[in-house]
């Protein structure tokens, strides 16, 4: 069994925390837009909804995060579902051009 430092133990978790908390948002934001502005119709109930929508995906986020086994693995997680819900967004917004 290899032995791991204190150094190295506290450094991911401080990545994961960070990861959880500043990906989870942007995951968590970029899902709320996805429901507000693709799935509803982009009305103000709409909006309340992917608000309150995202709260439970960022919990599902935060969860993944400290619950994988490698740090890795978390960020392709958080990078994964982020770039997922932004190409989403961005092909239904027409591609982000105003």
């Amino acid at each position: 069994m290899k032995k791991i430092s204190d150094h190295t133990l506290a450094i991911q978790v401080i990545f994961r925390v960070l990861l959880s908390l500043v990906g989870g948002y942007y995951l968590s934001y970029l899902f709320a837009v996805f429901v507000a502005d693709v799935v509803l119709d982009g009305r103000v109930d709409d909006i309340a909804a992917g608000m309150m929508l995202s709260f439970i995906v960022y919990t599902i986020a935060v969860i993944v995060v400290f619950s994988v086994k490698t740090s890795l693995k978390a960020a392709l997680f958080i990078m994964l579902s982020c770039g997922t819900f932004l190409s989403i967004n961005l092909f239904f917004q027409g591609g982000g051009n105003t």
